[in-house]
């Protein structure tokens, strides 16, 4: 009795773990996420655009990992330099969550050869919470490049956190602490009458 009582208490550890290890999966959304540029200033012939790099399609992430996607990239084009306020926001249809950060973007270019920037946004990371209470945190790349060529590519890191409320538990574990329970009372029982 005291071996099926260890083995159905190792069994009750072994699905509880498989259980919270689950990972969640992520559908990008091409038709929700968007970039907006616009220029405060610049000074000579240049232009900064975007280019969404999202491919559509699923990837899982487990509890405390992250995945990093290129989101978009910047184009300078012409010659001078330029400051220009940004706005991104990456959007998912399962889970459906999205995030929008805001910031500011500066470059300078020279006939699009040799090009750098800097990218700072506001406000980010940001923490969404599904319906089902999990925990996401969405990130942008900050950052400073001097790239020979005219192209930066702009990263998008997503982090799940893991579950924020306290999760109602299956009817496997359910049925599973049960039997767990019933040893504990059959093994007492049997100790029970072999002392009297």
């Amino acid at each position: 009795m005291k071996k099926l009582t260890i083995l159905l208490c190792s069994l009750t550890l072994v699905f509880g773990v498989v259980g919270n290890a689950a990972a969640l999966s992520f559908t990008v959304s091409s038709s929700g996420s968007s970039v907006i540029i616009d220029p405060v200033i610049t000074i000579g012939n240049t232009t900064l655009e975007y280019d969404i790099m999202l491919n559509p399609g699923s990837f899982d992430i487990g509890v405390g990992d992250t995945q990093d996607m290129e989101f978009f990239s910047l184009t300078a084009s012409g010659t001078g330099i330029g400051v220009a306020d940004i706005e991104a926001t990456l959007a998912f249809s399962t889970p459906a969550i999205s995030t929008t950060g805001g910031g500011d973007v500066g470059w300078f270019t020279v006939f699009g050869q040799i090009s750098g920037g800097v990218l700072s946004w506001d406000g980010l990371p940001d923490i969404n919470t599904t319906e089902e209470g999990n925990i996401i945190s969405i990130d942008f790349e900050d950052g400073i490049a001097l790239v020979c060529g005219d192209t930066a590519t702009v990263n998008a890191y997503i982090t799940y956190l893991g579950e924020g409320s306290v999760s109602v538990p299956e009817p496997e574990t359910m049925l599973m602490l049960g039997f767990v329970l019933l040893g504990l009372v059959g093994v007492s029982r049997k100790r029970f009458n072999q002392r009297n």
